[in-house]
């Protein structure tokens, strides 16, 4: 007797996930206001600035609508969020919105090159570690211990060392970020020099990523051999493909520390810029930046992996099973 079908297909699974990230969005960004608005004693002194009297503390808070409610001022909060109105900085009143426009390039420009440094170095060795028939006799060693240390050592470690070593003797200058597209007329920029000041940050982001495929292809790949029903290569995909979109979304989170050590004016570094400072709006819009970007990018990893796989939870049968 065949098994009832307890959802049409793939489409409800997209659906319920796509619900559930609405509702996680929404959950962080309750706490991003709780947070900020909420925890501190009041913002108003905050923006008002040292040494204000009690008439510029009021006004402050007039204009912040402190004076409200706090449901008024969280529904303020979300059409803000809405619109697409993430304020002006206290620090130099400058768009908050232009602020993280500027600073997401440079950290998807981070994010982006150490995954694929990863992918490049561990897919290749883990496809020919898997297939091979003594297992790496000479060289599955040195993989093997670079697969546990890779996770094992902590990426600002690892560039703290490297800087240090490569500085003293003069191979490497930290230059900060440079341009792709459009360098500043007769400045540095260019695919060149942007890479050159990425390069060392990629090493150092992308060791743990890349420990963790090379693990994983290797396993596949060995397993395939070993038995080809045990796991196809849609499969092998769809995990690594979740994978990688997952890592997205934690490395945006994780690279706070590597782009102050390198003068990296991404996310991270503009965030504690703005804790320097006391800049409330900045520090909030980049973290509702992040919830934004971490959402979506989980979400894809998510449907893609599933489509992928066609291996979606209990109760989410594929098309073939839904219309028997």
């Amino acid at each position: 007797m065949d098994e009832p079908a307890l959802a049409p297909s793939y489409r409800c699974y997209a659906v319920e996930r796509i619900v559930f990230s609405l509702i996680v969005l929404w959950l962080g960004l309750t706490f991003i206001f709780v947070m900020f608005w909420v925890v501190p004693e009041d913002p108003g002194v905050l923006f008002a600035g040292k040494g204000a009297d009690a008439g510029t503390v009021e006004a402050s808070r007039k204009y912040l609508h402190l004076d409200q409610s706090l449901v008024d001022q969280y529904g303020m909060f979300l059409g803000r969020i809405v619109r697409g109105d993430l304020g002006y900085s206290w620090y130099n009143r400058e768009s908050v919105g232009g602020i993280v426009r500027n600073a997401v390039p440079v950290t998807a420009s981070l994010v982006g090159g150490a995954l694929t440094l990863a992918l490049l170095f561990a897919v290749p060795l883990g496809l020919v570690w898997g297939r091979s028939r003594t297992g790496g006799r000479y060289w599955g060693g040195p993989l093997r211990a670079f697969s546990y240390l890779g996770v094992s050592l902590w990426s600002v470690w690892t560039a703290l060392i490297l800087l240090r070593l490569l500085t003293l003797g003069h191979v490497f200058e930290v230059v900060g970020y440079r341009e792709f597209f459009n360098p500043p007329p007769g400045g540095p920029g260019g695919p060149l020099e942007w890479a050159y000041g990425l390069v060392l940050p990629w090493i150092c982001l992308a060791l743990a990523p890349a420990a963790i495929y090379l693990r994983i292809m290797r396993q596949s790949v060995a397993e395939e051999r070993a038995d080809p029903q045990s796991m196809s290569r849609p499969k092998v995909v769809a995990v690594m493909t979740k994978l990688v979109t997952l890592d997205i979304a934690w490395l945006f989170g994780a690279t706070v520390l590597i782009e102050a050590l390198f003068a990296l004016p991404g996310l991270g570094y503009t965030t504690i810029q703005a804790l320097q400072n006391f800049d409330l709006p900045t520090m909030v819009g980049i973290f509702v930046a992040v919830l934004f970007i971490q959402v979506a990018v989980t979400l894809i990893a998510d449907l893609v992996g599933a489509a992928l796989s066609k291996n979606w939870p209990r109760g989410y049968p594929p098309p073939s099973r839904a219309r028997s």
